[in-house]
């Protein structure tokens, strides 16, 4: 009886222990099963607007769109020329889909960084979520290195990550690069004119908000009535490095992460969105200034000509004369976006190409690049994180049309081609030119001269003369000879006595006729091979 007794207890017990160990799942998997669906539910039904939350704004697909709000035209006669200035304020939206780095974020944006998917995006500082991390897969996307750029990382956190890339960037440095690889960047560039900070920053795909003081300060160099600005910024990839993406939210997160943690970090006014990509390389931006009387459109290709881009030949010495009198800075951003700056000189076609294309363009060990934008998706579902901006700017484009050319004449000299005495010595002239621009007179007596001589004038007058077909002025040169008779009164010989002659310049065909190359002379008997004189003046027109 004792026996059975015992023999009873012991296969009860032995069934309870059998019973415990083969349930389904323990306390610890249950509960972390558990977790992993709550949190999973729990983002799947967060209610949030990215649209609304990221600014993003309503451009049927286009990535900008720029409005004329208001025009004023205001008309100026100078002294020779009328000033047409359009005053015209435009509201400038637009969406990106990448965002630069423009500012220090080391530690906060790195491939498969957690960050707050809301309105810190917008600032270029997005809001990390520093909850422990289940294992991530990156690859770094470079020629040749197959197998080698795919890493996966137990504990994911910035420095980790940065560790596992550099191993694969080694590994093609020392293997890809040596077989004949070469990674030339992926070059991006655009260009534009500045009438505000903003609106620069948008028109070249960048955003003074995304800044710091030491970058947004390169963009606050502004177009003015008296000087114009542009700037290039070209983005420069040599890599990118992208997450692979999680099958479901809660994927993201270590074991030990509760539902709780998740509530308290993250709710519907701040969803979790992670860094799906970031691009390495470098950005250069090249900043231009002249205070020629230029279009947009003018000191645009001439940047493109300094740039080593094809532009209408036919223009090349209009893009060099403004070149001469720009000046130029070119603004490298660095590691960790620090800034450098440094003048630089263009005149010919070509000559900012080294600084585009040179060695620094092409990855190697010793021109890694940096972090220069990254990509932003919404954990949820996936989809993108576009922020939107839009700003107002007013420019004002002033066009000059000449009304009038300024007249140099420069009444040279006189000479006495025959001096009308023969061999009775030096003949005794007295001389006039008029001229018609402003009734203007010159006068000049007892002037001695032999056959041949010549007499220096140098008489000169500046005129205004309006550029309408049907003026003209007109120079008129008048001589006379005195000689004397044998009681010695003086009398006018008959050949030379006001012998006049003139030659009219008019404006037609948008030019001024009997230029000839500036210089111009008058003639009295021409061919009389006793008495004959002439005047000789030149034309310069400004």
């Amino acid at each position: 009886m004792s026996l059975l007794r015992h023999t009873t207890t012991f296969l009860f017990i032995t069934l309870l222990f059998l019973s415990s160990s083969c349930s389904p799942e323990n306390p610890m998997s249950n509960n972390s099963d558990k977790n992993f669906t709550g949190i999973n539910d729990y983002i799947n039904s967060l209610v949030y607007n990215p649209d609304g939350m990221l600014n993003v704004q309503s451009l049927d697909g286009q990535g900008s769109a720029r409005k004329a709000v208001t025009a004023d035209t205001t008309e100026q006669n100078e002294s020779t020329s009328k000033v047409t200035c359009v005053k015209t304020k435009y509201s400038l939206q637009q969406n990106f889909e990448d965002i630069a780095i423009l500012r220090p974020l080391a530690g906060i944006v790195w491939p498969g960084a957690l960050v707050k998917g809301n309105e810190s995006l917008i600032d270029g500082l997005p809001q990390p979520v520093s909850l422990p991390r289940a294992p991530l897969t990156v690859r770094v996307d470079l020629p040749g290195i197959g197998a080698a750029g795919v890493r996966t990382i137990e504990n994911p956190t910035n420095s980790s990550v940065q560790a596992a890339i550099d191993s694969s960037l080694e590994w093609w440095n020392a293997n890809a690069y040596q077989e004949g690889y070469v990674n030339a960047s992926s070059s991006s560039y655009r260009l534009s004119t500045s009438y505000s900070s903003q609106q620069l920053a948008l028109d070249v795909g960048l955003n003074v908000a995304w800044a710091t003081s030491d970058v947004s300060a390169q963009f606050s160099h502004t177009s003015t009535e008296t000087k114009s600005v542009m700037m290039a910024v070209y983005k420069q990839a040599f890599y990118s490095i992208d997450m692979d993406t999680p099958e479901q939210p809660a994927a993201v997160f270590n074991p030990s992460v509760s539902l709780d943690d998740v509530q308290s970090t993250l709710d519907n006014s701040a969803p979790p969105a992670y860094i799906s990509s970031v691009v390495y390389g470098r950005i250069i931006m090249f900043r231009m200034e002249t205070a020629m009387k230029v279009t947009s459109t003018e000191l645009e290709a001439s940047f493109r000509y300094a740039a080593g881009y094809s532009v209408d030949g036919s223009l090349e010495a209009r893009y060099k004369s403004i070149l001469q009198q720009s000046t130029i800075e070119v603004i490298t951003l660095g590691g960790n976006a620090e800034v450098a700056s440094q003048a630089t000189s263009a005149r010919n076609a070509g000559d900012l190409e080294s600084i585009i294309q040179g060695e620094n363009a092409v990855y190697s060990r010793n021109n890694p690049g940096v972090p220069i934008s990254y990509t932003v998706l919404y954990l949820k579902d996936h989809s993108l994180a576009k922020l939107g901006y839009s700003t107002e700017y007013t420019a004002t484009v002033c066009s000059s049309v000449k009304t009038a050319d300024i007249i140099d004449l420069k009444i040279k000299n006189f000479k006495a081609l025959k001096d009308c005495d023969g061999i009775e010595g030096d003949g005794e002239f007295e001389i006039w030119v008029e001229i018609s621009a402003g009734n203007k007179k010159y006068h000049k007596s007892n002037i001695s001269a032999g056959n041949g001589d010549t007499i220096a004038l140098n008489w000169e007058y500046s005129f205004k003369a309006n550029l309408t077909d049907g003026n003209y002025f007109t120079v008129k040169f008048i001589c006379k000879e005195w000689d004397k008779d044998i009681l010695g009164k003086t009398f006018g010989d008959s050949r030379m006595n006001k012998k006049s002659g003139s030659i009219r310049h008019d404006y037609r065909n948008a030019g001024w006729s009997n230029l000839e190359k500036g210089t111009r002379t008058i003639v009295l008997n021409s061919g009389n091979n006793k008495c004959s004189t002439q005047m000789t003046y030149t034309v310069a027109v400004r």
